[in-house]
């Protein structure tokens, strides 16, 4: 039997010499025995564990850190690469645009321009969501639940007046509108002005070419209509109320002076 003394608390204890480890009667530490040149040397075991147990959470911690870090730093080194990229394609395809423009203009290069105006849209659209990911703007809680997203007004002839979906602003709207009253000026110069001998009223008839012109005006103001109900975050049908007495009179009011609301908007008709 070997007698020593607790090193936590100094109370004497007695441990065979066959075990290395005991417990504290008084303050119930556990204790080891450690024997060193044949003196033997008592410690607390729960220290010694303790200090063991931290120094390997420490080195764990970083070692996470550091795996966390170099992902990152490649995940941004990939979307600089891929902004670079996108960056290259977007002025390549506005220099085939402008090329395009300045060409004789017929049936394939409108379709050809239509085309890559959209790609265009599209490219824009890609290089702004890499900004945003590369220089992320920190917010609040409170400002990211009032967050409102950017509205993305078409590009292009074609998509502002034959196309249904998306929304457009006031300055649109009134392009839109100008295009359709001179559109309607010249369906006027198509028809014939026929007067009634029996009662003396004039009626107007359209030949095949003024009819087709006043359907194409007629789909230019639905359109453009619709999209500027969507930016005030209303249906495209709204437009119909140009059906009813003096509701053309509001659907200009409405589309033409009225500020867009920016916390909503439908997208389709």
């Amino acid at each position: 039997m070997q007698k020593e003394s607790c090193p936590a608390c100094g109370a004497p204890i007695s441990m065979p010499e066959s075990t290395n480890q005991t417990k504290c009667p008084y303050c119930s530490a556990s204790l080891t025995l450690e024997r060193s040149k044949g003196e033997p040397d008592l410690k607390v075991a729960e220290k010694i564990t303790g200090s063991i147990e931290a120094s390997g959470f420490k080195m764990q911690a970083v070692i996470q850190e550091g795996a966390t870090v170099t992902q990152t730093e490649l995940k941004r080194l990939q979307l600089s690469q891929e902004l670079s990229h996108t960056q290259l394609r977007l002025a390549n395809l506005q220099s085939e645009i402008r090329s395009l423009e300045r060409t004789k203009p017929d049936r394939i290069t409108r379709t050809q321009l239509s085309e890559l105006k959209a790609q265009e849209t599209t490219l824009k659209q890609h290089i702004r969501m890499l900004q945003a990911s590369l220089t992320p703007v920190p917010t609040s809680p409170a400002s990211q639940k009032n967050a409102v997203a950017p509205i993305d007004y078409p590009e292009g002839w074609l998509p502002l007046l034959f196309s249904f979906n998306g929304r457009i602003n006031r300055q649109q709207f009134w392009i839109g509108f100008g295009i359709v009253c001179v559109i309607m000026f010249i369906a006027g110069r198509f028809t014939n002005s026929v007067t009634d001998p029996t009662t003396g009223l004039a009626t107007v008839k359209f030949n095949f070419i003024g009819s087709l012109i006043v359907l194409v005006d007629l789909w230019i103001f639905v359109a453009v209509s619709s999209k500027r109900f969507h930016d005030r975050a209303k249906s495209g049908w709204w437009t119909a109320i140009c059906l009813v007495p003096f509701g053309f009179f509001w659907v200009i009011y409405q589309l033409g002076f009225m500020p867009s609301k920016s916390d909503g908007g439908m997208k389709f008709l």
